[in-house]
């Protein structure tokens, strides 16, 4: 498929197409399916032309000699058409034509078809063929497809696939024929699991329809916060089984106490051949901190039954919290029953004490809700009867599908443990009744023991049932040194006859036979084995009115040992043979072949020596054997053992030496002349060949053992290269130890510095440790982009808030670190931020922002008291003054310009400026004051020549005045 201008195309235009025919028997459904690389661009629709045979087709069919005659299919909502032509002429009579479909935004369209055929056709043959539904201009806008022709066999178990064909109908390319074996898988992510520092979250995909065979999809993995995935980071490749789900579990680093950021770890899928995806292809996982002492509670699941009967039969089992709930606390778990049993069939229930715990939804879909106080829940699942003859298994599972545990007020959230699910067996009541062996002693000795066994059916026989079972007992051993008869009670049975051959008859009610093999005195210095076997050659079990008859059980066989009467053996047997100095404890134990009878003593004399004084060691007796007495002690000691007793167990103490030596003690039987004895002891009593042991006892105060890594100490390879350890050597004075790799792990498609941990331990604890560092090599620099502007103006005494800086290399995105650089806004200045992101193998890059603090603000100023103020001429005038303040400088005294004459009335102006340390001026202002007289001084003119008449004249004045409170005078 291509875009319509076939000569502009290039190959990242080309959109692949795979197209599937079914190859249907006769009456079966044709499916066609066609299959896009890439989503549709918009709502396409594709012809579909089918026809059977090649009448007026120009030679192109009837070349593959596919039909003759008349043959005819008939096809289901197709309407017939004669109106589709191609350059070969007209199409043949009985040729259909329908459409498959693609939304946009799709990938994939399916369309079928109904099929009958003529009753006398042996074999019909089809031929499709698929074009872009043409407009009426007769292209289409989105695609251009070569006409591709296939031929499948209609009743035929092997489809033949047929040439393709260019029909040219327009300008296009002719694309490869792609095979196809059904719809690709579209994948996705499901859910993910949250998590905490130091634990792991689990990412859940899956592929619909599932692969036909493990499909590879790639990936990467990336994180945000103080927290880093300790595997699979960057690319990685996930492969989907056919199954069609997977869990990926990624583990987080940085379990420590340092208060880190939350972050989250995100899982991208990514395009590649053989599947699809959905738009679900990137799903990010919370990542808390936890270094304020909290940690998830992790739920479980523990099973205390696992195989219980029908209709009796009970399973318990426990949904477990990690820690009780606290006040306020709820956890909700759901659980899920499934399995090959009908819901009918089975009950499921809280079981016992269960305060706090609700069960809130029974049946195959469950739930149980804890409250404050409760940390476990005690559920029983009952098996109902079923009397379908067969067994069941039922599983139990937490966290299914889309059902996941929820919470309320739990800080720290919840989390699956390691144990989520678990299944019983329910064993079907109905079945066949089994005969098997239950064997209770397998050693005896001859003409003393009796060896007891039960023949048992696997249920009681019900009224009317009987049940005959034959057993053969056979060995070296005549027959007239043994002897086998029922022992105890054995209601409803009978045996039928004794010998070499028996049977037993099991009646109503009756399920077991009890039995005792008694060995005769033989006396001829042999040992014998007797095997007893039920069902051997044509002895087979019976039974009447058994409902599903008798079969034999796994068990159906055993052997007795039956043991000549010997001399009592005395072995020596040490359980450590290496212990440390200062109170290291050696067990060891003298015992008898058998145990002592009724009149029976024997006395075991043992020795202790070697390179080590008396004072630095003892010896004596432990556990609580019965008829076990030590006579005396030191280093020549002895044990009587009587009637019933057969071990004796010891412990030797090493004490405190100081003498920085390793030394050997040796304990033997029977040193010298002293050998043990026997009273009534039926044969005496011998040594056996076990009969000394020798004990290390270590110095503590030696040096630890040393490790020397193979190789270099510090190896660096580029990534992609293959890497392997060449492990490390231990030695100390015992010789070599063998050194125990505790942890670390290298990733050679993933750079960075990678640790490898050894530890050696000696045998007296002290431990020596070594590390070898491999580095994956990066060779190219992670790129640094700054959020905004690298030059930035801020007004002084607001708020900067950086913007920023994102850093990404080629394994993902990194996280940047601020180096150095603050911004005061307090104080204009030219700032500088330096930005730097370092990859995981310590490539840098760096970044700078300038940050331009300015004060453009002005300082405000403002009067103290009136703006206007009147005086009286002659008194004393102070001024009130101004206020400035500034948004950087606080208060700044303002400077006043101007004067006032307070001996000549009238108006005078005071100025007040001031300015801030940047230079910002404020608006001046003014104060008006106002000099004002109260007495008037009349003046006269005389006319005439008039003079005054001594001090006193008359004036006559041209306006009244009055005195006003101002202290002025007002015409008026």
């Amino acid at each position: 498929l291509m875009p319509y201008d076939a000569e502009a195309v290039t190959p990242e235009d080309i959109i692949k197409a795979r197209v599937m025919i079914s190859s249907p028997t006769a009456g079966e459904d044709i499916i066609i399916t066609i299959a896009l690389d890439t989503a549709a661009p918009a709502d396409s629709q594709f012809s579909v032309q089918l026809y059977t045979c090649d009448h007026g087709y120009g030679g192109h069919i009837k070349e593959l000699n596919l039909c003759s005659g008349d043959k005819k299919i008939t096809y289901d909502d197709i309407v017939p058409t004669h109106t589709v032509k191609s350059q070969y002429g007209d199409p043949p009579t009985n040729f259909y034509t329908g459409t498959v479909d693609i939304k946009k935004g799709e990938t994939i369209g399916t369309r079928s078809f109904d099929t009958t055929r003529d009753a006398d056709k042996e074999r019909e043959y089809l031929v499709v063929s698929i074009v872009p539904h043409l407009d009426h201009d007769g292209g289409h806008p989105f695609y251009s497809l070569d006409d591709i022709h296939k031929t499948r066999w209609v009743d035929s178990s092997t489809p033949f696939v047929g040439e393709i064909h260019s029909q040219a109908l327009w300008k296009t390319s002719i694309l490869p024929d792609y095979s196809f074996t059904g719809p690709l898988p579209v994948v996705r992510i499901v859910h993910s699991s949250s998590g905490v520092e130091g634990d792991d979250v689990t990412f859940f995909i899956d592929a619909k329809p599932a692969p036909s065979s493990p499909l590879v999809i790639n990936a990467t993995v990336s994180q945000t916060g103080g927290f880093v995935p300790s595997n699979y980071i960057g690319v990685q490749n996930i492969t989907i089984p056919t199954s069609g789900s997977i869990s990926v579990t990624i583990y987080t680093a940085n379990n420590d106490i340092v208060d880190e950021q939350d972050g989250t770890v995100t899982l991208t899928l990514h395009k590649g051949a053989g599947y699809l995806l959905s738009s679900q292809k990137m799903v990010s996982a919370p990542v808390s901190n936890d270094d304020d002492g909290g940690k998830p509670i992790f739920i479980s699941l523990t099973t205390i039954h696992t195989s219980i009967l029908e209709s009796v039969g009970e399973a318990k089992f426990m949904i477990k919290l990690s820690r009780p709930l606290e006040k306020g606390e709820t956890v909700t778990v759901p659980f899920d029953i499934s399995g090959g049993i009908a819901l009918e069939h089975y009950d499921i229930k809280l079981s016992g004490s269960n305060k706090g715990v609700e069960h809130t939804s029974p049946g195959a879909q469950s739930e149980v809700k804890f409250t404050e106080g409760v940390q476990a829940a005690t559920l029983v699942l009952i098996a109902l009867p079923n009397n379908n003859l067969g067994d069941r298994t039922i599983s139990i599972s937490l966290g299914t599908g889309d059902r996941h545990p929820t919470s309320s007020g739990v800080k720290h959230g919840i989390k699956l443990g390691d144990d989520t699910s678990f299944t019983v067996d329910i064993v079907d009541d109905d079945k066949f009744v089994s005969v098997s062996f239950v064997a209770q002693e397998t050693y005896i000795l001859e003409s003393k023991d009796k060896a007891k066994f039960m023949i048992k059916l696997s249920r009681p026989l019900e009224k009317g049932e009987t049940a005959t079972v034959p057993f053969d007992i056979s060995g070296g051993i005549a027959r007239e040194h043994y002897g086998i008869k029922l022992s105890g009670s054995n209601k409803g049975v009978e045996h039928t006859y004794s010998s070499a051959q028996s049977e037993v008859v099991f009646a109503e009610g009756s399920q077991t036979a009890k039995f005792a093999l008694i060995a005769k005195p033989n006396k001829d210095g042999e040992d014998r084995i007797i095997t007893i076997s039920l069902g051997i050659g044509n002895r087979q079990h019976t039974s009447s009115e058994v409902k599903h008859r008798v079969v034999l059980g796994d068990d159906i066989s055993f052997t007795v040992n039956i043991e000549e009467e010997k001399p009592t053996s005395v072995s020596l047997e040490a359980q450590e043979i290496v212990i440390l100095e200062n109170n290291g404890k050696a067990k060891f134990l003298i015992k008898l072949s058998r145990p002592l009878e009724k009149g029976e003593t024997v006395t075991v004399p043992f020795d202790i020596s070697g390179g080590i004084a008396r004072e630095h060691w003892t010896v004596k007796i432990t556990g609580n054997e019965k008829r076990v007495e030590r006579t005396s002690g030191g280093a020549q000691s002895e044990v009587v053992f009587t009637e019933g007793s057969r071990v004796a167990k010891f412990v030797l103490i090493a004490k405190p030496n100081n003498d920085v030596e390793d030394r050997t003690i040796t304990i033997s039987l029977g040193t010298g002349d002293r050998h043990p004895t026997s009273q009534m002891a039926t044969g005496g009593v011998v040594l056996a060949d076990d009969a000394s042991v020798e004990i290390d006892i270590i110095d503590d105060d030696k040096s630890p053992p040393i490790v020397d890594i193979v190789g270099d100490k510090r190896v660096e390879i580029f990534a992609g290269e293959s890497y392997v350890d060449a492990g490390a050597r231990c030695t100390d004075h015992w010789g070599e130890l063998v050194v125990h790799k505790v942890s670390g792990y290298v990733n050679t498609f993933v750079p960075g510095n990678y640790t490898i941990h050894y530890t050696c331990t000696d045998i007296v604890g002290k431990t020596t440790y070594a590390v070898r560092t491999v580095v994956i090599m990066d060779t190219k620099s992670p790129t640094l982009i700054l959020n905004g502007t690298e030059d930035v103006t801020v007004e002084a005494g607001m708020i900067y808030t950086d913007a920023g800086a994102m850093c990404t290399d080629h394994w993902g995105e990194l996280v940047v670190h601020k180096v150095s650089g603050s911004v005061d806004t307090s104080t204009p200045y030219v700032y500088t931020l330096f930005y730097s992101c370092t990859d995981i193998v310590g490539k840098t890059t760096y970044a700078i922002r300038t940050i331009t603090v300015q004060d453009t603000t002005r300082p405000v100023l403002t009067l103290k008291g009136d703006e206007t103020v009147s005086i009286e001429v002659g008194s004393q005038y102070s001024d009130a003054g101004a206020a400035c303040t500034d948004n950087l400088d606080g208060i700044i005294a303002p400077i006043m310009s101007g004067l006032v004459n307070m001996s000549a009335p009238g108006a005078y102006i005071i100025t007040y400026t001031c300015t801030d340390a940047s230079g910002n001026s404020a608006q001046p202002i003014n104060r008006t004051v106002q000099v004002t007289s109260s007495t008037i001084t009349p003046t006269a003119s005389f006319a005439g020549g008039a003079t005054k008449d001594g001090l006193d004249f008359v004036v006559s004045l041209s306006h009244a005045y009055e005195y006003q409170k101002a202290k002025n005078w007002k015409a008026i």
